[in-house]
């Protein structure tokens, strides 16, 4: 992973417009960087992803009529992270605490 993305960095040293995951063939044809294998691997802890408009993508900001499709419902509650309402109420409460921040 670290050659990769040296790999990227050297030929794309102030980033590149639409990059993607490592082992993703299309992303990597498309950036001209070295194809890689990708691998599927599991963890203790389950991976939580909170799909908003803060996020690194910029895609839905600059296309503000599209829409995200609603994600797979894999979990209501995960083990060691908790309830998804409560993930979401604490992601929720530190936006509204970075705008009134940025308010003052």
């Amino acid at each position: 992973m670290i050659k990769t993305l040296n790999e990227r960095e050297a030929k794309y040293p102030n980033g590149y417009r639409r990059p993607g995951e490592i082992g993703r063939e299309r992303v990597e044809r498309r950036m001209g960087v070295t194809c890689n294998k990708h691998v599927e691997w599991w963890s203790h802890f389950g991976m939580i992803s909170l799909a908003h408009t803060r996020a690194l993508s910029s895609t839905f900001q600059e296309h503000p009529k599209w829409t995200r499709k609603e994600g797979e419902l894999k979990a209501i509650e995960i083990p060691y992270w908790g309830r998804a309402a409560d993930i979401a109420g604490v992601f929720n409460r530190g936006v509204e605490e970075e705008e009134r921040s940025a308010c003052a």
